[in-house]
C-alpha cells in the first residue's frame, strides 16, 4: 500500500521545469544538441537545488515524455552532418557554385561534367 494520496507524486517544481525549458531553448538557440540524458541530469541537479530527495525525483523516462509534452519540445537527430539548417545549406551551395565557376574560368576550362555517383569497374 502506497503512504501517498493516489495521483499526488513529488515532481519537480513547475519554477524548476520553466528554468529547464528555458536552458534547452538557449542551448538549442546556440547550436548544441540537447539529448535526453542531459535533461534528465540537469532536471536531477534543479532537484537538489529545489530540496528534492533523489529517492522522490529521479528524472525517469515517463517524467521525461511529459516535460516535452508540457513544453511542447521534439527531440530530432539531424539527418546531415554539416548542415544546421536550410539557409546554410543554401549559403554553402552558393559558395560551392562561386568556387567552381572561378576554377572553370581560371583554368580556361570548356566542359565540365557530373560525376558524383559514376561507378567506376575495373
Amino acid at each position: 500500500m502506497c503512504s501517498r494520496s493516489l495521483g499526488m507524486a513529488t515532481t519537480l517544481p513547475r519554477a524548476s521545469e520553466e528554468q529547464l525549458a528555458q536552458w534547452v531553448r538557449s542551448m538549442r538557440t546556440d547550436g548544441v544538441p540537447v539529448t535526453p540524458r542531459m535533461i534528465q541530469v540537469m532536471a536531477l541537479e534543479m532537484a537538489i537545488d529545489a530540496g528534492i530527495d533523489e529517492p522522490a525525483f529521479t528524472a525517469s523516462w515517463s517524467w521525461f515524455q511529459g516535460f516535452k509534452k508540457r513544453f511542447e519540445f521534439t527531440l530530432r537527430a539531424r539527418t546531415r552532418i554539416g548542415q544546421n539548417s536550410q539557409g546554410d545549406g543554401e549559403e554553402a551551395l552558393g559558395t560551392f557554385a562561386a568556387r567552381v565557376a572561378q576554377v572553370v574560368r581560371d583554368n580556361n576550362i570548356d566542359v565540365v561534367y557530373n560525376a558524383d555517383q559514376t561507378g567506376v569497374n575495373y
